[in-house]
């Protein structure tokens, strides 16, 4: 299968987001229960929790974006959440942040949180919140897999450029 030509600026960010979530996932797919249930000081917590994060931080961010039209109230998995339904829900979510990313308006103002707790953010703060914070919790992972002394994926933007020119 031949790599899409990139026709938006914001387009590879979310490209990379999505295969760098989705090869994370399928690493750890191989990972028994005691290995997910491992955490590091400084990390978010155990791998599975973080992996779950992940799912539940981009569909807060979808149902933001969308003020819940492309996305329902997200639900926090728990941790009985089969991994492969958790990749289920962030090849989904993926998909759909590429989506927005690659169309929506930039002067779009979005109304986050609820109440007295609510802020007016620009659209651009929740897009770039949405790369960093999967960035951050998948380094996590990384490094927690090291410290295992398990060969993390590599989820560099080399790596996910090398491997997309390949498929050319």
């Amino acid at each position: 299968m031949a790599a899409e030509k990139i026709t938006h600026p914001l387009e590879i960010y979310f490209r990379h987001n999505l295969w760098a979530n989705l090869t994370l996932f399928d690493s750890c797919q191989e990972l028994n229960e005691e290995q997910l249930d491992y955490s590091a000081e400084g990390t978010f917590g155990t791998i599975k929790s973080t992996l779950g994060h992940i799912v539940y931080g981009e569909e807060r961010f979808i149902f933001n974006i969308t003020s819940g039209k492309q996305m329902p109230d997200p639900q926090r998995p728990s941790p009985s959440t089969p991994l492969a339904v958790l990749r289920e829900r962030v090849d989904t979510s993926g998909e759909i942040l590429l989506s927005l990313a690659t169309s929506l308006d930039g002067s779009q103002i979005v109304r986050v949180g609820s109440g007295d707790n609510s802020n007016l953010i620009p659209i651009e703060v929740l897009l770039l919140q949405a790369i960093h914070h999967a960035h951050e919790h998948r380094t996590q992972i990384e490094s927690m897999l090291g410290q295992m002394g398990i060969d993390p994926p590599g989820l560099s933007g080399w790596r996910y450029f090398n491997e997309k020119t390949k498929e050319e």
